[in-house]
């Protein structure tokens, strides 16, 4: 539960894709929230607390229609085995992937000690098996590096 998703036309993510073609996926740009130490650390909801933002690396997600033979990708990026057309409709994702070091430390050890318990190719889950492979003061520098203020939009 790391991400927000909204549309950009002010009204709800169902109005926004009433009448839509659900064989047709929708892509979904997002985009990443990086905490800064300007955000107001007194505020507990990350949604309202962190505010500035960049493009994300992983520029899309998907909605979709559950059916038959429709399976969703890892990270909600594809749906597996099926052919797809693609749709941009207004709606857009603010993820809230890395909300405090400490935070972040839980997610990516969890998350690697859950692949490395899979069968799964090593190159799913890349970036978490990477970054909880880092000790302490690895993973400090990283986060550090990650919210540094580059490249980032006003709220």
């Amino acid at each position: 539960a790391d991400e927000w998703w909204f549309s950009t036309e002010g009204s709800t993510i169902a109005e926004t894709l009433t009448g839509k073609d659900w064989g047709i996926v929708v892509q979904v740009p997002s985009w990443e929230m990086v905490p800064q130490p300007s955000d107001d650390q007194t505020e507990p909801d990350p949604f309202r607390r962190i505010v500035w933002r960049r493009r994300g690396a992983n520029t899309q997600k998907v909605a979709f229609r559950p059916g038959p033979g429709r399976t969703l990708g890892m990270g909600n990026h594809h749906l597996v085995d099926l052919m797809q057309t693609t749709d941009h409709r207004p709606l857009e994702i603010r993820h809230y992937p890395y909300r405090t070091l400490e935070q972040t430390a839980a997610k990516v050890r969890g998350g690697k000690a859950a692949l490395d318990a899979t069968d799964y190719h090593p190159g799913v889950g890349e970036h978490w098996r990477k970054l909880g492979a880092l000790d302490d003061e690895q993973l400090r520098g990283w986060f550090e590096y990650w919210c540094a203020p580059i490249d980032l939009v006003a709220p």
